[in-house]
């Protein structure tokens, strides 16, 4: 796991141990959430904050991370163990909250964000006999309402929290509205892109086609569909990168937190 600077060559490295995953920056871009799931962290793995100065990582919980609330002053863990909830954990003094979704079978991990107002998240799971697929819940109670169809998690929230982004089962991008309504597509853009984020206006989207080493970011117009590559993300040790993935990405794409995968040749 490493963050790179705008130019792309500025990169530190900011593994933990030796499987890291990038999950979410924080607004202001000094901090980012990870999940460790290599065996250090424990059966249930670890949510961790950590600065991107590179000083030590803060294990805040069990479970696999999703996102920060917008104040940072929370982050979102999902617990796949019995009972399976969803742990809203304070990145600072603080109890943390568990949350029991009404009605739902499965989490998945990795889909669960905050909305903008930070009285909401979303969620990925499954009800009974159902598919996965995204899910809205109001933290302080209530049932969840599903915001996409079966089959499809998305995790991309507008800043106006009026759309969250996913691929659907075309692999194309695809924009739900979060109070429901047909979905849009953005005009000309291919199948294979995944969404990274939204840019502060929300006239944009980040967006990265999976395999690709480098990875090339893209800004694409929602409206318009013009797209312009705006950085490329290269690990510092090229040697046995399989893929790059995911990333954590500022609304400025000044910013960026990603994991990657690389093999090791054998030593004898």
């Amino acid at each position: 796991m490493e963050a790179a600077g705008q130019d792309g060559k500025a990169v530190r490295d900011l593994s933990w141990f030796y499987w890291s995953i990038a999950m979410d920056l924080s607004k202001d871009g000094q901090s980012f959430l990870f999940e460790e799931s290599s065996e250090p962290a424990g059966p249930h793995y670890a949510v961790a904050l950590r600065n991107l100065d590179g000083s030590p990582p803060i294990r805040l919980g069990d479970g696999s991370p999703g996102g920060l609330s917008p104040d940072g002053k929370w982050a979102i863990a999902v617990f796949t163990g019995a009972p399976e909830h969803v742990t809203l954990l304070p990145t600072g003094a603080g109890e943390p909250l568990d949350i029991f979704p009404t009605g739902i079978e499965h989490l998945e991990n990795g889909g669960a964000r905050f909305m903008p107002d930070g009285k909401h998240i979303t969620f990925a799971g499954n009800q009974p006999g159902r598919l996965l697929r995204t899910y809205l819940l109001d933290i302080s109670g209530g049932s969840p309402r599903a915001i996409t169809p079966e089959g499809v998690i998305a995790t991309v929230i507008s800043p106006d929290g009026k759309h969250i982004a996913g691929v659907d089962s075309s692999m194309r991008l695809t924009l739900y509205p979060i109070e429901g309504g047909d979905p849009n597509f953005i005009p000309g853009l291919p199948p294979g892109f995944i969404p990274a984020q939204w840019s502060e206006d929300g006239s944009a989207i980040y967006i990265y086609r999976q395999g690709e080493i480098p990875l090339t970011i893209y800004r694409v117009n929602v409206k318009s569909g013009k797209q312009k590559i705006v950085r490329a993300i290269e690990p510092a040790g090229r040697a046995g990168v399989v893929s790059i993935g995911p990333i954590a990405l500022s609304r400025d794409a000044s910013r960026c937190v990603y994991s990657y995968y690389q093999t090791q040749p054998n030593r004898r």
